[in-house]
């Protein structure tokens, strides 16, 4: 006689199918997606698919299960969290946890949702696996990075002060481009290597009017609302690197008035730079801003400015002649 099976009792879900997975390589260091949906790994393939292995470290894993439902999203909202816990909370069909310790997340996307492959990128896959990752090696910098002559520049400074349009116009007259506005430095590296996304720009729609070779791209709007101009680095007449090192550090001011490079002063270079190390235990968070003071530990200068073509010049005196 046969013994009828039965299905496994399974109120949590365990057993849900998740028959695709892809290990891509943010900033060199792997990241496990695991998905029932398409979407999901497109949406990472999109951000982190360029990206060669440069780490043997065990990779943060991300599982993300797509239901049936075809019920939208509530609004987004922010993250909260509490040490090293972090929940991308949209409702009940839509969110993410984060173990930041564990290196382990995990979700529910409505079917309706992950057909919005830039929807799915930018709320739920790209922060999640980008603080995995950040939690487990990296200081993350709001700052641009180029480099000239084996000699790199770290482009700071707040949401206007133009870091990324700064960033293009070094790498279209000759620079190395490395990253747009976030740079990453190891934890546990001695020195002051810096590691960006070269393989991607992101602009404000305005400055097509400053870069006329732009002016074939059509803008988007990106989830947030926010347009954007969105760009493969592969597209532009540009050299780019994976890394440089940090050899100068610049606080740009373009509100200021007037054209100058002046001594910036290290603590509030540090102040600036250390504002945006709010997720994760206290014990990591100390880590990342011993690697921001190794990071500042080079000559570091405001340069106030209003001319793109003279601030490019300005910095390339920099570099050449240290001054």
């Amino acid at each position: 006689m046969t013994t009828p099976k039965h299905s496994p009792y399974d109120p949590l879900l365990y057993e849900t199918p998740l028959p695709i997975r892809r290990t891509l390589y943010p900033i060199g260091f792997p990241a496990t997606i695991v998905s029932n949906h398409e979407n999901v790994i497109r949406a990472a393939e999109s951000i982190w698919g360029k990206f060669e292995p440069a780490s043997d470290a065990p990779p943060v894993e991300l599982r993300i299960a797509v239901s049936e439902s075809m019920e939208p999203s509530a609004p987004s909202r922010m993250p909260t969290g509490q040490g090293h816990l972090v929940s991308f909370l949209h409702d009940a069909n839509n969110f993410v946890q984060m173990d930041l310790r564990a290196g382990f997340a995990y979700g529910w996307l409505s079917a309706a949702v992950a057909r919005d492959a830039p929807y799915v990128r930018y709320y739920f896959v790209e922060p999640a696996v980008a603080l995995m990752v950040e939690a487990h090696h990296l200081a993350t910098l709001h700052c641009a990075c180029v480099s000239l002559d084996g000699k790199g520049v770290l482009l700071c400074g707040g949401p206007e002060a133009g870091k990324s349009t700064l960033a293009y116009a070094c790498a279209r007259r000759g620079w190395n481009y490395v990253s747009d506005d976030a740079s990453h430095v190891i934890r546990n590296s001695a020195g002051r290597e810096i590691f960006g996304n070269p393989y991607q720009v992101r602009f404000r729609p305005h400055c097509q009017t400053l870069f006329p070779e732009l002016a074939r791209f059509a803008p988007y709007d990106r989830p947030n609302g926010k347009p954007s101009l969105e760009l493969d680095t592969s597209i532009l007449n540009i050299s780019t690197a994976r890394s440089a090192p940090a050899d100068v550090a610049v606080f740009l001011n373009r509100s200021g008035g007037g054209q100058g490079l002046t001594a910036f002063d290290k603590s509030e270079a540090y102040q600036q730079l250390i504002r945006f190390l709010v997720v994760g235990e206290e014990s990591i968070r100390e880590q990342q801003r011993a690697a921001i003071r190794r990071v500042l530990d080079v000559p570091v200068y405001e340069m106030r400015y209003q001319d793109l073509d003279w601030a490019e010049q300005r910095l390339r005196a920099l570099v050449e002649n240290g001054r």
